[in-house]
């Protein structure tokens, strides 16, 4: 009897044991080989998890012995149970770990994206540098100034002395008891001026070369009875069917200073000047055929004045208005600065080997625009 009861007893235990080996491993078993690398820790977690179960099933059937036979066929119950928390449990972590790597993927691309973009994209910092840098740390170098100007001139021609009569009223502007306008006789002068600066300081000192032209057109005159002399009493000129024609070429090399620290240290826009030098004007009077005509000694009416001419002027530095677009014209094509100007102008030109004719003018201005690069 005791035998029997012993076999009664041990061969459930057995079978009780065998399946619970065979549920406790039964996941692992049925687990893919193909799973990807980031779940081997997951796999490691259930291994671990099955040979726990079967560590405890081997002791089961120790306790088995001193406990009812009832409660054997609960165990295998019990241990599935287990099996499939634990692995639901490592289920779980492993989703968690594939969901929180394809968001540490996603932040990296994002955060490479990112990085990208600014390297694409200049610092806020260089160009903060770049636009409070002053003008002078980023100038191009400066050593000329170009000036182009006009303003009216009527050179002083009857003011020669020993003169009879006033030949350019006469001829440029109207005839004695004619109505003549105020600024008849007074045309364009238009003037190139390119200035080189020797010195830059406290200001800047260069040396100005110009050319000028002036063109005036008048009607010429003959006696009233051509084959009896000239009398302005019995027989004054009268215009005839003919043109006269007057030009003037002025040369001017000067001495010019400008005021221009306050301007370019502190960006004062308003810049004074004074120039200073020798004129020589050439000069011819054309006929109504645009040949040289002739005085009435036969002599051709051409020759050379020279002279002086003194400016006194102030310019209004144009780059206030617009700093950006003087950047861009300095970085571009090399112009540091423009000025608008306006100039007082003293001409004294009545000094020539032969031929003398007064070509200054008192009191005049010109007024235009200077590029300085």
């Amino acid at each position: 009897m005791t035998r029997t009861h012993c076999s009664a007893v041990a061969i459930p235990t057995l079978l009780t044991a065998c399946a619970a080996i065979v549920l406790i491993g039964l996941p692992a078993w049925a687990a893919p080989d193909d799973q990807p690398t980031d779940h081997t820790t997951t796999t490691d977690q259930e291994g671990t998890a099955t040979n726990v179960g079967h560590d405890q099933a081997e002791n089961r059937p120790n306790s088995a012995d001193d406990q009812p036979g009832e409660n054997d066929s609960e165990r295998p119950d019990e241990l599935s149970k287990e099996n499939r928390s634990g692995s639901n449990e490592a289920g779980e972590a492993a989703t968690t770990r594939d969901a929180t790597g394809s968001a540490s993927g996603a932040h990296s691309t994002s955060a490479g994206s990112r990085q990208n973009t600014d390297e694409s994209e200049p610092l806020p910092a260089e160009s903060l540098v770049a636009d409070f840098r002053t003008r002078k740390d980023i100038e191009s170098p400066r050593h000329w100034m170009f000036e182009l100007k006009f303003g009216p001139y009527k050179p002083d021609v009857d003011a020669e002395s020993g003169l009879s009569g006033h030949p350019y009223r006469d001829v440029f502007e109207c005839l004695p008891g004619h109505s003549c306008s105020k600024w008849a006789g007074y045309t364009v002068m238009s003037q190139a001026e390119l200035d080189f600066q020797v010195w830059k300081g406290f200001g800047s000192l260069g040396i100005a070369g110009t050319i000028g032209y002036f063109r005036i057109k008048g009607k010429a005159l003959q006696p009233e009875d051509p084959s009896v002399p000239y009398d302005p009493d019995s027989n004054p000129y009268i215009y005839s069917g003919d043109t006269t024609t007057m030009n003037l070429l002025p040369f001017v090399l000067q001495v010019v200073y400008r005021w221009d620290y306050a301007a370019i240290k502190w960006g004062v826009p308003i810049v004074p000047y004074v120039k200073g030098g020798a004129v020589c004007t050439v000069w011819w009077i054309e006929n109504g055929n645009g040949d040289v005509a002739r005085f009435g000694n036969g002599t051709k009416a051409r020759g050379t004045t020279f002279g002086y001419e003194i400016n006194l002027g102030i310019a209004f530095l144009l780059d206030v208005l617009e700093p950006s677009a003087a950047k861009t014209m300095d970085r571009e094509i090399g112009i540091n600065h423009s000025y608008l100007f306006a100039e007082f102008v003293h001409s004294q030109v009545r000094w020539a080997v032969h031929d003398r004719m007064r070509l200054g003018m008192p009191a005049t201005f010109l007024a235009g625009l200077a590029l300085e690069f």
